[in-house]
């Protein structure tokens, strides 16, 4: 969860105007954050779920592409992707809310931006490179999806194949210094059965 905050760090730093970048590099690198993210979201859960029995297959452990192990994992374990929460403080008591799905990258999401930033950051054939119609960064796009994926890892649950263990993570905690924060809950009865 660091080297994912970090690269969220990045991309911000970019969009409010603070590196020396040229304008076309600097779309280009937040596009490489954007896919580097996608792939440590699809290798967390990969790493999260080493309870579910597919998961430690030397096939899928082997897996580096975002779009596939995502496919995989849903396969394995339908409640597999993290579930985004905001937190709220109300009379020294700290609450979670369930996120809206328009507000962070879905699981559904995820392979097209990979594939969204395989476009941008590879050149293309002569063809599309003379036409003009070459994928190019852009700008609010980023900013969009930098949006959803930070919301989806601020405060996030992972539930586990058992549906009795779950991991909370608060990656955003500035109040206490920035700590990247996670609770582990095991829960007497599953709050939904597997499917």
């Amino acid at each position: 969860m660091a080297e994912a905050k970090g690269r969220l760090l990045c991309i911000d730093m970019v969009l409010d105007d603070k590196t020396p970048l040229p304008p076309l590099a600097a779309g280009e690198f937040c596009y490489l954050q954007l896919r580097m993210l996608c792939e440590l979201i699809a290798l967390s859960s990969l790493l999260a779920h080493g309870d579910v029995p597919g998961a430690r297959s030397n096939t899928l452990r082997g897996a580096w592409t975002a779009d596939q192990i995502i496919a995989a994992m849903g396969r394995l374990h339908a409640h597999f992707y993290p579930r985004p929460f905001t937190k709220r403080e109300e009379g020294g008591e700290i609450n979670f809310d369930e996120m809206l799905a328009t507000e962070y990258l879905t699981k559904d999401e995820l392979p097209r931006l990979y594939a969204l930033c395989g476009n941008i950051l590879h050149r293309g054939s002569l063809g599309s490179l003379f036409s003009g119609k070459a994928a190019k960064p852009n700008r609010s796009e980023v900013g969009m999806w930098r949006f959803k994926i930070g919301n989806l890892l601020s405060v996030h649950l992972i539930e586990l194949f058992d549906m009795h263990t779950q991991y909370l993570c608060d990656i955003n905690d500035y109040g206490r210094g920035g700590r990247i924060e996670m609770a582990v809950m095991n829960l007497n009865r599953p709050l939904r059965t597997p499917s």
